[in-house]
């Protein structure tokens, strides 16, 4: 039977898990110090378990749709351009922040291929403060969208790209990204993880409607982000 947690996570718990027999051991023989020291790292125990949970989701269906990366609050949503293969794009980028309560698995807003990724070393500022998402260590993964022809408005647009920011935080010091340029990835699927909270950001293309505002709180996988402007002549 699968464990509810994600893979990352196991060794955090039998750390703390095993920190709290060895305290309680030495408590029950010893004094109440090491047994004060037990109910500590029990409870780091706990809130580890409860942080890399990893409970089943059923994704959103449906075409057209892009479906929030990760889970927490839309902090802001800002116009911005990109240089995807030395081609400057225009996007619109919502932010998401994900609190040390929130659910820490990335999820593919869309089905398609990976087709780059990009990892820059950087501070680790709280991930909620300005400029968080420009100097903070980050991934980038670019996705190259499976959308049918006729869902798209634009027909001049070949092909639609996807950008998913992982962005570390004051706190959290590891990105982890479980995708490889060339994967063909279906929407809803786990891409990465980082821990100890952080913030997530999509770069969405203006063929989409951006369906979400300011303080709106998401949940990767389920919650949609945008929605394909339907072509009038299909």
């Amino acid at each position: 039977m699968r464990l509810p947690f994600v893979p990352e996570g196991m060794s955090f718990i039998k750390i703390f898990f095993g920190l709290f027999l060895a305290c309680y051991v030495l408590g029950r023989n010893f004094g109440s110090l090491f047994l004060f020291l037990s109910i500590f790292f029990l409870l780091l125990c706990v809130f580890c378990m409860f942080f890399f949970r990893d409970l089943p989701r059923k994704i959103t269906p449906g075409e057209g749709l892009l479906l929030a990366p990760a889970d927490g609050m839309v902090l802001d949503i800002e116009e911005v351009e990109k240089k995807v293969f030395f081609k400057e794009e225009k996007f619109r980028v919502i932010k998401i922040f994900m609190s040390v309560f929130n659910v820490h698995i990335q999820r593919a807003p869309v089905a398609g291929k990976i087709i780059f990724i990009e990892y820059k070393e950087g501070k680790f500022m709280a991930a909620d403060r300005k400029n968080a998402d420009k100097e903070n260590e980050q991934n980038l993964i670019g996705i190259e969208a499976h959308i049918p022809e006729n869902k798209v408005a634009d027909q001049s647009s070949q092909k639609v790209y996807v950008l998913i920011k992982q962005i570390a935080g004051l706190i959290a010091r590891r990105i982890v990204c479980r995708v490889k340029t060339e994967d063909e990835i279906k929407k809803g699927e786990k891409i990465g993880l980082i821990k100890f909270g952080s913030q997530v950001d999509i770069y969405v293309p203006y063929i989409f409607d951006v369906t979400v505002k300011k303080q709106d709180k998401v949940k990767a996988g389920i919650t949609v982000v945008a929605r394909i402007k339907e072509n009038e002549n299909a």
